[in-house]
């Protein structure tokens, strides 16, 4: 299969390695233009020229640096345009990239696992973020996302320990699920006005992320979304969830809540709630009380998920079902009330 970055679909290009390099390149005489299709064990500082043999370098092609653990930086020509998938991944050695502007897009799993990465710096001609482009990138404090984009895709700075902020700009309409998973350091986020949805699972595991300000444009809200996270607060007007003053968050009609921040210590949920979502207490390692009301019918696989200090909780009447994992990790809960009509308790409910 002809992939994009060779220039011309179904002809085939003319190669050339370059012996001092060793970097094995891609051209079509008709374009004019050059590619950077592979290359082993490069290392050090890394100067790409922006011609060769006379042509153009105007793309790096998929995972053409995969695997060069001792490159330490990267200088990338103003005429690349195009930068293809995985072409960085694993080059736990690279310290910093600075993308030229023109390109448009950060590409899927472009920095995997770059675990020595402290500075990316992307031009204001990117509009889209793709899924994993800076996976695991451990060592990457900060990152400033241009103006232009309007998607951040899935997994795209998941386990990013490191990163202590992150500023989301107006444009941004979805960020995919997992986008800042295990983001440990995050401690802060506020999404802009123009962001519509949220997937599955954004912010889980971001253990000091204290505040997450969502806006009122927000509709669409994944699952698990802030799993293990502080305070959440909802602007007015968004009609599909509200907050209260503790930074709890509900569904905008009070059915169902969604989350509780884990710096609560006791917690009364409200009357009107009837379904208690899925790792909704997730990681309340200070929750010691909880009280359930009587309209409650369901409680979400993983609900209590790690409240190593809770000690009893009243399951009310309405309940039938047990969940998978609901009282998971809960290491001092000592006495747990089971109405008569539970038909279900799932195998790993108290694992």
């Amino acid at each position: 299969m002809q992939h994009w970055f060779y220039g011309q679909p179904n002809t085939e290009p003319e190669t050339w390695v370059d012996p001092v390099t060793g970097i094995q390149w891609a051209y079509f005489t008709a374009s004019g233009g050059a590619t950077v299709c592979g290359a082993e064990n490069v290392s050090g500082e890394l100067i790409l020229p922006s011609t060769i043999n006379g042509l153009r370098v105007t793309a790096i092609g998929e995972s053409a640096f995969l695997g060069c653990v001792g490159l330490t930086s990267v200088t990338i020509p103003d005429s690349v345009k195009r930068i293809g998938c995985s072409a960085f991944t694993d080059c736990s050695g690279l310290q910093s990239v600075v993308i030229p502007d023109g390109v448009t897009e950060v590409p899927g799993g472009v920095f995997i696992r770059c675990t020595g990465l402290t500075s990316v710096t992307l031009p204001a001609s990117v509009t889209a973020i793709w899924n994993g482009a800076v996976y695991g990138c451990t060592a990457l404090a900060a990152v400033t996302i241009p103006e232009r984009v309007t998607i951040i895709g899935e997994r795209a700075f998941e386990g990013c320990s490191g990163l202590t902020s992150i500023i989301i700009p107006d444009g941004v309409t979805t960020i995919a699920s997992d986008a800042f998973r295990g983001c440990k350091s995050l401690t802060s986020a506020r999404l802009p006005n123009s962001v519509t949805a949220l997937g599955s699972c954004v912010f889980e595991g971001c253990c000091n992320l204290r505040t997450v300000t969502l806006p009122a444009s927000v509709r669409c809200i994944g699952f698990s979304v802030f799993t293990g996270c502080g305070a959440v607060f909802v602007e007015g007007g968004n009609c599909d969830c509200r907050s209260t003053p503790e930074g709890v968050l509900l569904s905008a009609d009070g059915d169902e809540l969604i989350h509780v921040p884990t710096s609560a210590v006791a917690y009364t949920i409200p009357e009107g709630v009837t379904t208690i979502r899925e790792f909704a207490f997730y990681g309340c390692a200070n929750l010691t009380a909880v009280t359930i009301p009587t309209r409650v019918k369901r409680i979400g696989p993983g609900a209590f998920e790690g409240c190593t200090n809770l000690t009893s909780v009243h399951i009310p009447d309405g309940v039938t079902q047990i969940c998978g994992g609901v009282f998971s990790g809960c290491a001092n809960l000592t006495s747990v009330r089971i109405p008569d009509g539970v038909t279900l308790i799932a195998t790993d409910a108290f694992k």
